[in-house]
């Protein structure tokens, strides 16, 4: 038997696929998530006509849906959420930022559905506890938060 254990994604979309793709290249049996799997900030996107500009960054602008889904693509990797809104459209901040989590951590559980692959794991101490609902509407993924889960060859504790 072969665990793959990884913590700390912190909403990488690029370290996410690098863990999927761990069940074949490593032809493991289980993936372990431990937890932290959150980005931290959030990028707000202002978008004028065809231009685009950063609000952490004035001087960044893109040019056009090209260089938009190249900074967008960046962005995730990093993981970093992002959001495009009008110019002068108020935006909060938190509510944003809790919205873009639940998000992407679902367009996680599609991918992994994909692999089908059995996965466990626990969100972090920088994952808001609301995660943990959405965590469990998984059919590829045990969530083991206050439980003892028991495979056919070891338990979770």
């Amino acid at each position: 038997m072969k665990l793959f254990f990884a913590t700390d994604l912190h909403g990488s979309t690029l370290c996410f696929k690098k863990f999927l793709a761990a069940k074949k290249f490593y032809d493991v049996d289980y993936l372990i998530l431990g937890g932290d799997l959150s980005g931290k900030s959030l990028t707000i996107i202002r978008k004028d006509y065809d231009d685009y500009t950063i609000d952490h960054d004035k001087n960044l602008i893109l040019h056009g849906s090209d260089e938009l889904n190249a900074y967008m693509q960046t962005l995730e990797s990093d993981g970093v959420y992002y959001t495009i809104v009008a110019p002068d459209e108020p935006v909060n901040i938190m509510k944003m930022h809790k919205q873009k989590v639940r998000e992407r951590l679902t367009e996680r559980q599609e991918l992994a559905r994909k692999t089908n692959v059995k996965m466990y794991g626990i969100a972090g101490n920088d994952d808001e506890l609301s995660l943990d609902e959405t965590l469990s509407h998984s059919s590829h993924f045990t969530l083991c938060n206050e439980k003892c889960i028991e495979t056919e060859e070891f338990n979770i504790l």
